[in-house]
């Protein structure tokens, strides 16, 4: 059989949101035996929804963070993104800037996202 690479997996907190909440995700993807790994990002808890500066700031964070997971796993080749609230309009974002790695993004899912 060929062995299917792992793939890495963003969480992407929401406004004041916090990077343990990436835990049941975590949790799901372990109980399911999936070729997943899920990292988080930690931003601190910031008030992303009251300043769309927040968001980009973050976006560019996220960026940075997909080009070291790459590299962590080069034979992933791509990352999916998982974006709570403003965590989706962070990964949005993170998509338009020029810092972009494109291609990167395998897939983006959002929820509860404006």
């Amino acid at each position: 059989s060929i062995p299917h690479p792992t793939v890495p997996v963003v969480f992407i907190p929401g406004h004041k949101g916090s990077y343990t909440q990436a835990r049941s995700l975590g949790k799901h993807v372990s109980a399911q035996s999936m070729d997943l790994e899920v990292y988080t990002l930690d931003l601190g808890e910031e008030d992303a929804g009251l300043h769309a500066g927040y968001i980009w700031k973050q976006a560019v964070f996220l960026n940075e963070a997909i080009r070291t997971l790459l590299q962590a796993h080069p034979e992933a080749g791509q990352v999916v993104l998982v974006g709570h609230s403003f965590g989706g309009m962070v990964a949005r974002a993170a998509l338009m800037l020029p810092s972009y790695p494109v291609g990167a993004v395998q897939t983006v899912l959002t929820l509860a996202t404006p």
